[in-house]
């Protein structure tokens, strides 16, 4: 076991963190204590990482000027990069072979039909774009200090409005219930305190882009590629943002007395079986606790977190994440308690 992550005398955190120790305090001090990642990145997981280096590279490419099809092309390339790098070459052959829908054929007919239906025209101006940013968030009531960390994937602004641009791949609908689900989200709330402390302005809202990770259909009556992606705004309330820092602060030292106790209890229900995959350490819960040792080493390896190294990350909860840079960054200079 290492020691937390610290900068500036202040414990790191980012929501991956905290919501692992808020879901089950096990499962927070497997994966941000002892480090254990699994041995190979789900599929699900690949994917989404995927997809957001395509989303970065088309952008950052568009940004500069270049034109659609050269950007498109650059940004299959990332993908491809990504993919290589998540997944063993036997289960990228079996999934192409399949057309599976998680296939970089149908990564890419579906990123295609994102810069259809929203074009980087469509925003007023592109504000930030995978900036990492690890900020001071306050202290707690036990007097511990807390920086906040994380990656802003692209800030813009839209119709007068400041706004946070989150894109998520799923494998269920885009719907209201999908959307609903980010409505009041830590998650979201954190980015908007970040964004505000980043661009100086208070963000209206976040927006969620969301993607079906379906196959193409095999009959012309099927829905199109474009049918799969949907958005809805989430409006940010300012005493929604109080109330989040509050509760960071507060679990923070719940997590501290656990810590200093050297007890974690185990969920033991719901938190077990989410998204029908699961927590990825069910199977380690379910052995006999004396086997529990000899599956660690068969099923995990270590990699130390890093709240910036979104390719390092464990929340395979959801098909989203990537990044690159893990240095540097607006917000780097910002650090010091107090100030």
């Amino acid at each position: 076991m290492s020691d937390p992550l610290i900068i500036a005398g202040a414990e790191v955190w980012d929501w991956t963190k905290l919501s692992s120790y808020i879901d089950c305090k096990l499962k927070g001090k497997l994966g941000f204590e002892d480090h254990l990642v699994p041995q190979e990145s789900s599929e699900a997981l690949a994917f989404g990482i995927g997809m957001h280096r395509m989303a970065e590279v088309w952008t950052k490419e568009r940004m500069k000027g270049m034109l659609d099809q050269p950007a498109l092309e650059l940004a299959r390339g990332a993908f491809i990069v990504a993919w290589e790098g998540n997944l063993p070459a036997e289960r990228r052959e079996k999934l192409e072979m399949e057309a599976n829908r998680r296939s970089v054929q149908n990564a890419i007919r579906l990123f295609e039909a994102y810069t259809r239906k929203f074009p980087l025209e469509m925003y007023d101006k592109v504000l930030a774009l995978e900036t990492p940013f690890t900020l001071y968030l306050g202290t707690t009531p036990g007097g511990r200090s807390v920086c906040w960390s994380g990656i802003l994937d692209r800030a813009v602004r839209w119709q007068g409005g400041v706004y946070y641009v989150d894109l998520k791949t799923l494998s269920w609908a885009v719907d209201d219930r999908f959307f609903n689900g980010f409505r009041y989200s830590g998650q979201m709330i954190g980015y908007a305190w970040a964004g505000k402390e980043i661009l100086g302005e208070d963000f209206a809202g976040i927006m969620v882009q969301g993607v079906e990770v379906k196959a193409a259909p095999k009959t012309s009556r099927g829905r199109g590629a474009e049918d799969m992606w949907g958005q809805d705004i989430i409006p940010i309330d300012r005493g929604h943002i109080e109330e989040w820092k509050r509760r960071v602060l507060w679990e923070v030292d719940q997590i501290h007395a656990h810590r200093e106790a050297g007890y974690y209890p185990p969920a033991m229900g719901h938190a077990c079986n989410v998204f029908g995959a699961g927590c990825q350490f069910r199977e380690w819960c379910w052995s006999p606790p004396e086997i529990r040792p000899a599956k660690a080493e068969l099923l995990f390896k270590r990699r130390v977190w890093n709240p910036l190294d979104r390719e390092g990350t464990r929340d395979a909860d959801r098909e989203d994440t990537a990044s690159d840079s893990v240095d540097g960054g607006i917000g780097r200079d910002r650090l010091e308690p107090g100030e």
